[in-house]
């Protein structure tokens, strides 16, 4: 939230140290569950363009500062979108990977430890984020090919 306070105009050090929890320069922070509910809602009351364009929205996890991007006409409108389910979800995520030329090229060649670093970062192995992409991948080929 630190990053999209300052773009939006406001003194984001001074934020920082009046809502460390919430504006802070560092990542991190992440509670889970619930608690990102009311971390969200909490920091809404700070400035809600920049909370929400803050976090990451839906099934694809896509960070909302995307939006514009993306083709939405607000962070607002591609929220919206991804609380009606995963229809609008997996639209975000196509459009995502349609206006990242390296990530199409790196799906499109199965190369998941590649594709898992351009959409999650270097840390993408901490999860085996390409691991679970193969997996994922080799399972529904196998059901394409026998039915």
């Amino acid at each position: 939230m630190y990053r999209e306070v300052g773009t939006a105009g406001f003194d984001a050090p001074a934020l920082a140290q009046r809502f460390p929890n919430l504006v802070n320069p560092k990542r991190g922070g992440y509670v889970g569950g619930a608690g990102e509910h009311k971390r969200l809602a909490d920091a809404c009351t700070i400035h809600r363009p920049s909370a929400l364009s803050s976090a990451s929205w839906g099934a694809f996890q896509i960070m909302a500062y995307h939006w514009q991007r993306l083709g939405y006409e607000s962070v607002e409108a591609f929220t919206d979108l991804m609380h009606t389910g995963e229809a609008a979800q997996l639209d975000a995520f196509v459009r995502f990977v349609m206006d990242a030329p390296a990530l199409l090229k790196a799906m499109k060649a199965k190369k998941w430890a590649a594709f898992a670093e351009i959409y999650n970062g270097y840390d993408y192995a901490t999860n085996l984020y390409d691991v679970k992409l193969g997996r994922a991948y080799d399972k529904y080929k196998a059901l394409e090919v026998s039915a």
